[in-house]
């Protein structure tokens, strides 16, 4: 059996809180190309090629998660 750490996860996304929402999606948007969706809660989700970002208002510079995907369902259950 694969060592759980080594089951093939791969980052899905991040979300980091900012008290400088304008800022941080601007450079976000002009450094790495991403386009930007403003959601209803007032964050701000990034996408561009494989990565995804989600900006929220809280403590400037905290990684709130960090979201991981596996290739299937028996990567998952060898996880678990």
């Amino acid at each position: 059996m694969t060592p759980p750490l080594l089951c093939g996860a791969k980052l899905h996304h991040l979300q980091m809180t900012t008290q400088r929402m304008p800022e941080m999606t601007a450079f976000y948007q002009r450094g790495f190309g991403y386009e930007v969706h403003h959601l209803d809660s007032g964050g701000v989700y990034l996408a561009g090629g494989e990565r995804r970002l989600l900006l929220g208002h809280g403590k400037p510079k905290t990684l709130r998660l960090a979201a991981y995907v596996l290739p299937d369902a028996e990567r998952l259950k060898a996880l678990r």
